[in-house]
């Protein structure tokens, strides 16, 4: 097989050999596919800089079996400018899309969400925001589109009601002040508008984490634990 001037991400790598790199490619034409790089450690920095996470990427890719091997790549347009926190947040992401996506499955609306979510991470001041909507699509392209502007039994969101969202039940109302807020709800619901608070957006993401946690079948991601090692390390100062 050849696959020739395919746009792909990077997702993960590691080293392989003395030299090579197992990489893990997501192409817009072919979905997630593995790959090796050959005789690209202590090689040309540019040429290893390239394969790196966030660039957006033209690749030649050939072999037969499970895991290909990359021939060529080039980054397409300026390389990727993610640095600390917003660097963290793409490598969430990475690690989300590396975890729930199956191999060889294409899905190029996704793959053109992603894009845009990594061109935009380095110049918006709301980054949570930027990612609860990421999460909200990739959770549809997954085949979870919930309708968060009503629950299950058809009665319309409240702001201030409280509500339990589950993936294969949908939303259901409950009592107390467990579970998330119904203005949480509606500002994902129509995630072109303008960024809900800080506060909403942390109900959001404690939100999709739980749901998320699901579908990892409860084995969080390490991005998840570093986050939280950060926080503390930052409440400590």
């Amino acid at each position: 097989m050849r696959l020739n001037q395919q746009s792909a991400y990077l997702l993960h790598r590691r080293a392989h050999g003395e030299r090579s790199m197992l990489v893990e490619l997501w192409t817009r034409e072919h979905g997630r596919l593995p790959a090796i790089a050959r005789q690209v450690r202590g090689g040309s920095g540019e040429r290893s800089a390239a394969l790196s996470p966030f660039n957006r990427l033209s690749v030649d890719l050939s072999g037969r079996g499970d895991v290909l091997t990359l021939v060529r790549w080039e980054v397409e347009g300026a390389p990727s400018l993610l640095r600390g926190a917003v660097s963290l947040a793409g490598m969430y992401v990475n690690e989300l899309l590396a975890r729930l996506l199956a191999r060889g499955d294409a899905n190029a609306e996704l793959f053109d969400h992603y894009r845009e979510l990594i061109e935009r991470l380095p110049n918006e001041s709301r980054t949570d925001w930027l990612l609860r909507r990421f999460e909200k699509q990739l959770l549809e392209q997954l085949g979870y589109g919930l309708d968060l502007s009503a629950t299950a039994d058809g009665e319309m969101i409240v702001a201030d009601a409280r509500y339990r969202v589950d993936l294969d039940r949908g939303v259901r109302e409950m009592v107390g002040d467990q579970g998330c807020s119904g203005g949480a709800l509606i500002a994902l619901a129509c995630i072109a508008t303008d960024p809900p608070s800080s506060a909403i957006c942390n109900e959001q993401r404690k939100m999709m984490r739980a749901m998320f946690l699901e579908l990892l079948a409860g084995r969080p991601l390490s991005t998840w634990q570093w986050s939280q090692a950060l926080n503390q390390a930052s409440t400590v100062r």
